[in-house]
């Protein structure tokens, strides 16, 4: 859990201004604050982000400067856009077997970018965030997707290994979930060479890597999404 922070109520970070203490925390522990921004929208922020400079309003700022047709913020929300549509919709796109490939598509209600921008602006939009989806398998859609930090979207990454065993195929994270197993002991299973099927095995069962090596045991290449 991580340590609070005294003093937060009532100091100013960027737009906002916090108004109180969360009961909500981060999947990290961190401690979230009701904040209240200038334009009067009120969000609850991580206090890591609010510290670092990584949340300074809610999404208002950049709204502003796009009315203002700033084409700095233009440039950049629509190189966003134009990735996401190559990324589902492009053969020759290099991401393409990662995304349109696997059948990721782009909602209808984005259409257009001006629906997109409209999305993103009322959404949390800021600079240095990055467009992520909730669900790794699900489309670009606005239910499944968010705005996060380049540092929570990298962590994400890391749970998005898909796989397969006993014919079904998940990520590691949700092997993890669903056996109970750690995460981080799936990963270095995984690491050590271990047979698909063994990687569920209870943890108290004794089988090492030399073991692993000795009845020369392996994974097939992993797939990342």
């Amino acid at each position: 859990m991580a340590e609070k922070v005294n003093g937060m109520i009532g100091r100013r970070f960027g737009r906002y201004v916090v108004v109180a203490e969360s009961e909500q925390r981060t999947k990290s522990g961190t401690i979230k604050y009701v904040c209240k921004c200038d334009c009067g929208n009120t969000r609850t922020i991580s206090g890591s982000l609010l510290r670092n400079g990584e949340s300074k309003s809610c999404g208002c700022y950049n709204r502003d400067l796009i009315k203002k047709d700033n084409p700095k913020y233009k440039r950049k929300l629509y190189f966003v856009y134009r990735s996401m549509l190559d990324r589902c919709n492009n053969p020759n796109c290099k991401s393409y077997n990662n995304y349109g490939g696997r059948g990721i598509s782009v909602s209808q209600k984005w259409d257009t970018y001006e629906k997109f921008e409209e999305w993103c602006l009322n959404n949390g939009y800021e600079q240095g965030l990055w467009l992520d989806r909730i669900d790794n398998n699900g489309n670009y859609s606005p239910d499944n997707c968010r705005f996060i930090t380049p540092k929570e979207q990298q962590n994400n990454k890391r749970t998005n290994v898909n796989v397969t065993i006993g014919g079904i195929t998940m990520t590691i994270k949700q092997w993890s979930e669903k056996s109970g197993i750690g995460f981080a002991t799936i990963e270095r299973r995984i690491e050590c060479g271990w047979k698909e099927d063994d990687l569920l095995k209870p943890v108290n069962k004794k089988y090492s890597h030399s073991e692993a090596i000795k009845n020369g045991l392996h994974m097939k290449k992993i797939k990342r999404c």
